[in-house]
């Protein structure tokens, strides 16, 4: 399957009498996050259909910002000490996308590259459906922009896909993953899984253990489902029982535990670049926390660093010396 083929079948377009561009008056913002990285919003609101899900009825239809008005806030950012910029949306794939020509998202991924000052630029929440070639050759190109890509796929079964409304198969999916390890050199993929959704058997959930174990993510994150009061999903029952469903998850999370501890294993003895985010908790401890070019923060595991006169915002390189099931110790 070509790359243009991912795209055929999506007839979902932008309705008419929906505003394409949303928050139109730039307001200051105050950082929650250090002051060295910070959270790009580009877009609110969703048009996708995913039967569990309640994030259109709560936020409304899709409305994505402008890309000049995104530009300018990033680079406030910057001026004021950010060097790494995260972009976040229901949706960050669906960017001004147009289905047979792709995302949009490319291009401000290429304008954000060009901001002097900006280290790292990294994509979270791409929905699996919305990512094209042209997007993982621009990540690949773009030297400021991580190998990193976080695709949430829920699950793999094409009954289960199609019962939550993905509206994407497993075989698509496989396809979109081998382009990004194709394209991407070093990427690393963080996705989240379901499990327990209504109709999820044993056969179900084997495939489901059987892709991650073959697919070897990088990150992984596992949630049970949860009826929510308004969604289509309830139409299919209440799901598996919470007990059954708990193991599940505990099952994916031992496979991935496995995974992760032995990735980690392998970047003994390297060298590999890690922002600084902060002090380790402990008072008056020499170390310090950061995150190589593979962790977001919060989500992803961290690393401890050892040595030298390192401040939070600094990118400093980092000789891995040990590891744990997700987290790297080195020495500056």
């Amino acid at each position: 399957m070509c790359s243009s083929d991912l795209g055929k079948g999506d007839k979902r377009l932008r309705p008419n009498d929906s505003p394409r561009f949303t928050f139109q008056t730039a307001f200051p913002r105050r950082l929650s996050t250090p002051g060295h990285y910070a959270y790009l919003r580009i877009s609110d609101g969703c048009d996708n259909s995913c039967t569990y899900c309640l994030i259109p009825s709560l936020r409304g239809r899709y409305q994505e910002r402008p890309q000049k008005m995104l530009i300018s806030e990033a680079r406030r950012l910057v001026d004021q000490g950010v060097r790494e910029i995260i972009l976040i949306a229901q949706d960050t794939s669906y960017y001004d996308y147009s289905p047979g020509t792709g995302s949009g998202l490319s291009s401000l991924l290429e304008a954000l590259n060009g901001i002097q000052g900006l280290d790292w630029i990294r994509v979270l929440y791409a929905h699996p459906r919305h990512i094209d070639r042209h997007l993982l050759q621009t990540i690949a190109g773009c030297d400021k922009v991580c190998p990193y890509l976080d695709i949430p796929l829920q699950h793999i079964n094409d009954g289960i896909l199609d019962k939550m409304g993905r509206n994407i198969s497993r075989v698509e999916i496989e396809e979109i993953l081998r382009q990004a390890r194709e394209l991407v050199t070093d990427i690393s993929i963080r996705t989240t899984l379901m499990v327990g959704f209504p109709g999820e058997g044993e056969e179900e959930f084997s495939e489901l253990a059987d892709f991650v174990l073959a697919q070897r993510f990088e990150h992984l994150g596992v949630f049970q489902y949860s009826p929510e009061v308004g969604t289509a999903a309830l139409r299919y029952g209440s799901g598996v029982d919470e007990l059954h469903a708990d193991r599940r998850r505990e099952k994916l999370m031992e496979v991935q535990q496995e995974i992760s501890t032995e990735r980690l294993n392998r970047l003994r003895g390297r060298v590999i670049p890690v922002i600084v985010d902060r002090p380790y908790p402990e008072s008056g401890s020499p170390l310090m926390i950061g995150r190589a070019i593979f962790q977001a923060p919060e989500i992803d595991g961290i690393v401890v660093v050892e040595g030298g006169d390192i401040r939070p915002g600094q990118i400093v390189e980092v000789k891995i010396t040990d590891s744990s099931e997700y987290d790297l110790y080195g020495i500056n």
